[in-house]
């Protein structure tokens, strides 16, 4: 009986040092890994953000939060993410509003991701999951499907697209779609 009651214990004790151990590996792994992942450096709720060349506004970025990644000069942004474009005179031509997007210091491009819209002072729409905004050519483009709609019977869709900021001259990579015009 007390062979019995002896390995009984240390049956309890070899399962209770296999948990333990088990438990520090799965702490420490964390640990090691909320460790490596980066942190911002700096956060801001809510986040305004204007855009300028030559001292002349192009872009004003607005979102719910935006966190600053020093490594990579990169500002996340998330909650609702708006942008209003202006020409080379200043004049607003667009806006835009996505659900989230990037603003990369280093390189000047700014992105915005998922559900973009492009609504243009002269009316015409841009859907599309990915845009991508220049700060120093001032120009937008995508690789990705877009759609375009520019009246009622007027829409067009493609894959790639590029446009100036007040969407005067806009190249369409791989058109498709139809264009209703009166004959003069």
């Amino acid at each position: 009986m007390k062979d019995f009651y002896n390995i009984t214990i240390l049956l309890c004790i070899a399962q209770f040092l296999i948990l333990a151990g088990c438990t520090d590996r799965e702490q420490s792994t964390e640990a090691e890994q909320g460790d490596s992942i980066e942190k911002p450096i700096q956060e801001v709720w809510p986040f305004n953000l204007n855009l300028t060349k030559d001292g002349k506004i192009n872009a004003k970025i607005y979102s719910g939060y935006m966190g600053y990644y020093e490594s990579t000069g990169i500002n996340v942004l998330t909650d609702s993410v708006r942008a209003d474009f202006f020409n080379e005179d200043g004049n607003h031509t667009s806006y835009l509003t996505a659900d989230s997007g990037f603003v990369n210091d280093r390189i000047g491009i700014t992105t915005a991701k998922g559900n973009v819209i492009v609504v243009s002072d002269s009316g015409m729409i841009l859907l599309t999951e990915v845009l991508h905004y220049s700060k120093t050519s001032l120009m937008i483009y995508t690789e990705e499907f877009v759609t375009i709609i520019r009246s009622e019977n007027d829409t067009l869709y493609g894959v790639g697209f590029e446009s100036d900021s007040d969407f005067n001259v806009i190249d369409i990579k791989k058109p498709y779609g139809t264009a209703h015009r009166e004959k003069k």
